[in-house]
């Protein structure tokens, strides 16, 4: 996988910002390649995970975000870890 870029959101200034760094994470797929993008959202979908394509006013972009809060545990982290790292393996990615 390319990227794993992480944003900081400065509009939410009472926002730790080392929190922030640690919640929200951007990742594009070979450059926005959609059809890899396509099978990773399906096949993350069907092992239970959720929301990693959002809509914005300026549409979905070639990055997928994870957002490691709300409820999100450790274990649920890791699943998504391991499962982008099988991906990768798996599509040459």
């Amino acid at each position: 996988m390319e990227g794993g870029t992480i944003i900081i959101d400065a509009a939410s200034p009472k926002l730790n910002r080392w929190k922030w760094f640690r919640i929200k994470s951007l990742v594009t797929i070979k450059g926005g390649d959609e059809e890899l993008i396509d099978k990773f959202l399906i096949q993350s979908w069907n092992e239970g995970m959720v929301g990693l394509r959002t809509l914005t006013p300026f549409g979905t972009g070639e990055y997928l975000r994870a957002s490691l809060y709300n409820g999100i545990t450790q274990e649920d982290t890791a699943s998504l870890a391991n499962f982008m790292q099988r991906f990768a393996g798996e599509n040459s990615v």
